[in-house]
């Protein structure tokens, strides 16, 4: 009788710590993780595959994103457009696509970084009358 009572007791007792255990939250979708106010880490900029020295344009750059619509601050060439529309280009959240039809390649989005590069044509020739070519590539940070 007393190995049923003390049998009784041990399952009652693992069964309770059982029920304490929280729910793992759900991971957070890339939709989810790319929201929210962005400050700049750092931004690279190449023109026509050349090194861009000076940068400080971009100093205080921000980029807001609230559900499809992006905000920008201090955007200059790269996001000459001070807000718009985006999404993923498809599930495998590696492109985004903004409304001006540029595509920008994600190379990090995490809960606290964000980095990605894409291309823009310059908006107007230089000296040899080529537009050129720029390269973006920003690291930002929550």
């Amino acid at each position: 009788m007393m190995k049923k009572v003390l049998y009784i007791f041990l399952l009652a007792a693992l069964s309770l710590t059982a029920c304490d255990k929280p729910n793992p939250l759900p991971s957070p979708t890339p939709q989810d993780l790319i929201q929210g106010a962005w400050l700049l880490g750092s931004v690279n900029i190449t023109e026509n595959g050349l090194p861009v020295e000076d940068v400080s344009a971009y100093n205080g750059f921000v980029l807001k994103i609230e559900g499809f619509k992006y905000y920008v601050s201090n955007g200059n060439e790269a996001f000459p457009q001070s807000e718009g529309e985006w999404g993923f280009l498809d599930e495998t959240y590696k492109q985004i696509r903004l409304d001006d039809g540029t595509i920008i390649d994600i190379t990090t989005l995490n809960a606290d970084t964000f980095s990605f590069t894409f291309e823009r044509k310059g908006s107007s020739a230089a000296r040899n009358n080529i537009v050129p070519t720029r390269v973006f590539t920003f690291t930002l940070k929550k």
